[in-house]
């Protein structure tokens, strides 16, 4: 494997490739203005890396090259964005996988500097290409930690950061002090490095920390024998079916439309109209004929009758057209409230049982004491797997429920429909469930305050 150390103006990262030579490989980095990928390509068992439009390979003339091959001790330099980078290529050697802890032994207590650098007068000698001769000084003073870069070459980042040279810089527990290829973890009172302690360290007085050794106890014969918890499934914690309710918009609004008056006594008129006409007409005749006058009677009663329907029959149908739209649009609004009763208590139903769900799950102090004191078979009912695992309650108070409520609004006719006005609301209710077990979970790394009482 190959550790590909990418050095920037104030930062450094650093990309492993693997044995086999192929695949598609990115390295990383830190510069805000390079939105092109840097790729490294496994072809023909050799690695490739190949000049970009935001960034150049140049070789150590300074000429730009379109690709250049990756071999093992290689530097490539990188022009980006007229910043120079620099790639640091070295095989992964087993020893700089393996950290060794030390401390400084008989001067713990006091303060004491460690000066890292590949000269032999250093006490610690990294005899290595991209260490100078004085790199940097880790020391102790008043039980903190400090670093200082010695106006290396490569220079010395802390957490991936440059620092600047000569300006003493304070450490905090777990940060790493990063040296090209070595990694210097500052702990509490000693340093883990990844560094050969019997070839690396010169100084006498740096000791590798040794942690006692475990030695199982003997175990007596005649003590009585453990009792054992045994992990028991809590079968009776079934989550409820808490489905999604969709909600249906109402049916549309059907009415009857009603012509005007003129339309719909307009054939009645017309034939009334034509009855009078003959009517007149006979009346007329009979009188020039001399006809005796009870001929024409039939004309004029039938020229009434017509008269008559035109004006009566259509105030009629539609007084009877009304009151039947009144009707069917009262037992549209009364089903439809129904049913939005209905799904009410639905709702009600599954809050109740979400809310017996939550309180047999989560058990509170008391119980959970119970299940320690008397031994309960459920006190290890619980693994890596459960959802609630490593979920604590950390009092009693009010929850919003799972269920969801899914609606549409189907047509431009439903913002016309004043029904739409209950159908809103039922979606904008609060559904809480109130007295139930407030939880946190600490699983995941999670990082929770408290405050109250």
């Amino acid at each position: 494997m190959l550790l590909i150390t990418f050095l920037q103006d104030a930062y450094v990262n650093t990309t492993v490739l693997p044995d086999k030579k192929t695949g598609h490989y990115k390295i990383r980095h830190s510069i805000p203005d390079l939105t092109e990928d840097i790729i490294i390509d496994g072809i023909n068992q050799r690695w490739i890396i190949s000049s970009g439009e935001q960034y150049q390979i140049a070789d150590d003339a300074g000429n730009l090259l379109p690709r250049a091959e990756i071999g093992d001790e290689d530097v490539l330099t990188l022009m980006v964005s007229g910043m120079k980078c620099t790639l640091i290529i070295e095989p992964i050697r087993d020893e700089k996988n393996r950290f060794i802890k030390f401390c400084a032994g008989k001067f713990a207590e006091q303060d004491y500097t460690i000066r890292i650098g590949s000269q032999p007068d250093n006490d610690i000698v990294l005899d290595d290409l991209y260490i100078s001769g004085e790199h940097a000084v880790i020391s102790r003073q008043n039980d903190c930690w400090y670093v200082e870069d010695c106006r290396s070459r490569n220079g010395t980042y802390i957490n991936n950061r440059k620092i600047a040279p000569h300006t003493r810089t304070q450490l905090s527990v777990g940060d790493v002090v990063f040296l090209v290829g070595y990694k210097f973890v500052i702990c509490a009172d000693f340093i883990a490095a990844n560094i050969q302690f019997e070839r690396a360290v010169r100084a006498d007085w740096l000791i590798p920390v040794r942690f006692p050794e475990f030695v199982r106890p003997v175990e007596n014969k005649n003590t009585e024998p453990m009792q054992y918890f045994y992990r028991t499934i809590d079968l009776g914690e079934t989550k409820p079916d808490l489905h999604e309710i969709e909600l249906l918009p109402p049916e549309h609004c059907i009415k009857t439309d009603q012509p005007s008056i003129l339309l719909s006594m307009g054939s009645a008129i017309s034939m009334s109209t034509a009855t009078v006409l003959i009517a007149g007409y006979s009346a007329v005749a009979a009188y020039f004929r001399h006809t005796n006058f009870s001929y024409v009677v039939p004309s004029f009663i039938m020229a009434g009758s017509m008269v008559l329907s035109s004006l009566v029959w259509p105030t009629v149908i539609k007084k009877q057209t009304a009151k039947h739209n009144a009707a069917e649009e009262e037992k549209r609004v009364k089903d439809y409230q129904e049913y939005i009763m209905q799904l009410r208590d639905s709702v009600s139903v599954m809050k109740d049982q979400e809310k017996e769900y939550l309180c047999k799950k989560n058990l509170g102090l008391d119980a959970c004491m119970a299940r320690v004191l008397s031994r309960d078979r459920l006190l290890w009912s619980k693994s890596i797997g459960d959802d609630d695992f490593l979920r604590v309650v950390l009092g009693v108070g009010n929850l919003e429920s799972a269920v969801q409520v899914k609606f549409t609004e189907n047509s431009d006719a439903f913002f016309k429909d004043d029904l739409r006005y209950d159908m809103m609301q039922f979606v904008s209710e609060d559904r809480i469930i109130e007295n139930v077990p407030i939880t946190v979970s600490l699983n995941g790394g999670c990082i929770c305050g408290i405050s109250g009482s």
